[in-house]
């Protein structure tokens, strides 16, 4: 499938694949004008179960999207569950009032625009200049008493007029989405770079260390700043001006959540989150890449290489152990050494884990022969030697370079060692012995060179 072809195939809307019973879990909603539940929860999730309880179906639902059916419903194949808008996220007033435009100016923090193709003229928040204006709109009861108070990011269309009246559960403002990228394998393969290397996403998004209440402060600096409070607990973020917030003052947030638009940052996920968070995250994120092209891949190939960028543990407390703080160590080493000063009643180190690219851990690995084929040979080479390292030839990767049966299948020493005897060195040695003096003997004098 082509890159302009899969941008086509944006859905709007779910439907059940068989029939079954809703479940709705952590889902908040609101009813809206029109009668519809609105959802206004940010990790809402839509499964489809049997009459015995097996899963069928499962879909994550985002902020905004229009739910048609209630949990524990019976459904028939294809029912349509809920709906969004494919071209726009709207944010969701849980009041109902009238509205009150602040610092929305004409041609200073607000356009005016006419869409060529509908005629139709909407309103859009554009970036001040300036510090001193803030857009925001309010909502207030029949005694002017302010009941929301909403910032606006850059690029947010104005769906209601000035002391205009909304209800809870309708759009305040819609924020046109990215423009469909290329979705083929060409255009997805950075992204796969991107998540496989570890690297800072280029839109970054903060995510909240804690659970708690977020409270939207003013600009200071071109920084606006966020507060997430949890009883005696807050942490405080800044962001940039213009960046596009993915709560509301007020609202609830768990640990992980996402507090603006873009792409969560790995490291702050294993922070706060922990390992078994990050490797699903990786495996699915990849695996959303390659299913849009039609490609299926298996997902322990991806795990596999999801393992080897975590196989690292950083060294926090050293203990009785001879590590050194700050040391990365591999995992099974880490534990086997804690093992050992647990049986012996000494204190156990203490280590986080690393996430490491895979360029980082190809050239982290223990093998020295390994690291070195890979890059930077010369520096691998050099510290192994005045390190005096030696190489145990414990993985496939160096046993096939000094030309050694891998490691794997009939190679495991265990099952050599079950079907060729105890002493597979000398047989192997005997063996080796007799296929070079094959090799080396001349079939007659004449071959001899004088």
């Amino acid at each position: 499938m082509g890159g302009i072809a899969s941008g086509l195939t944006e859905q709007s809307f779910i439907a059940a694949k068989q029939d079954g019973v809703v479940r709705l879990v952590g889902v908040r909603t609101v009813t809206n004008s029109e009668g519809n539940d609105v959802i206004l929860s940010r990790k809402a999730q839509l499964i489809v179960e049997s009459a015995d309880g097996r899963e069928l179906q499962s879909q994550s639902l985002e902020y905004g999207t229009v739910l048609l059916v209630k949990n524990q419903q019976q459904v028939k194949k294809n029912t349509k569950l809920a709906e969004w808008d494919p071209n726009n996220k709207v944010l969701i007033t849980e009041q109902g009032g009238r509205v009150r435009y602040i610092d929305l100016i004409d041609n200073v923090t607000m356009q005016e625009s006419i869409d060529d193709a509908t005629g139709k003229s909407s309103r859009m928040v554009t970036e001040a200049k300036t510090e001193k204006y803030q857009p925001a709109v309010s909502i207030i009861d029949a005694d002017d008493k302010e009941l929301a108070h909403y910032f606006l990011p850059s690029g947010a269309i104005l769906t209601i007029e000035d002391n205009g009246e909304i209800a809870v559960g309708d759009a305040l403002v819609k924020m046109p989405r990215e423009a469909s990228k290329s979705e083929d394998i060409a255009g997805g393969l950075p992204r796969i770079a991107e998540l496989f290397e570890a690297r800072m996403p280029k839109d970054p998004a903060l995510i909240s260390d804690i659970d708690g209440e977020v409270v939207i402060g003013g600009l200071h600096r071109g920084l606006r700043k966020l507060t997430v409070t949890s009883g005696a607990d807050s942490y405080d973020y800044f962001v940039p001006r213009g960046k596009q917030l993915n709560v509301v003052d007020g609202e609830h947030v768990n640990a992980g959540d996402q507090l603006t638009i873009g792409a969560p940052v790995l490291h702050d996920m294993l922070r706060i989150l922990g390992p078994d968070v990050v490797q699903n995250y990786l495996v699915d994120q990849i695996q959303q890449i390659y299913r849009l092209t039609g490609v299926e891949i298996n997902d322990r190939h991806i795990e596999i290489i999801v393992r080897q960028m975590m196989r690292k543990v950083r060294i926090v407390h050293a203990g009785d152990s001879d590590f050194l703080v700050g040391d990365r160590v591999d995992r099974i080493h880490f534990s086997a050494v804690n093992a050992v000063l647990r049986s012996e009643g000494k204190k156990v180190a203490v280590a986080k884990p690393v996430l490491m690219g895979i360029t980082q851990a190809s050239l982290g690995t223990e093998s020295f022969i390994s690291a070195a084929s890979f890059q930077e040979t010369t520096r691998i080479l050099a510290e192994a030697s005045v390190a005096g390292q030696v190489d145990h030839l414990y993985g496939l990767k160096e046993n096939v370079i000094v030309g050694k049966l891998i490691p794997a299948g009939t190679g495991v020493s265990s099952f050599r060692a079950k079907y060729l005897g105890d002493d597979v060195s000398e047989l192997e040695k005997q063996a080796r012995e007799e296929e070079m003096q094959r090799e080396y003997q001349p079939e007659s004098d004449s071959d001899i060179s004088l």
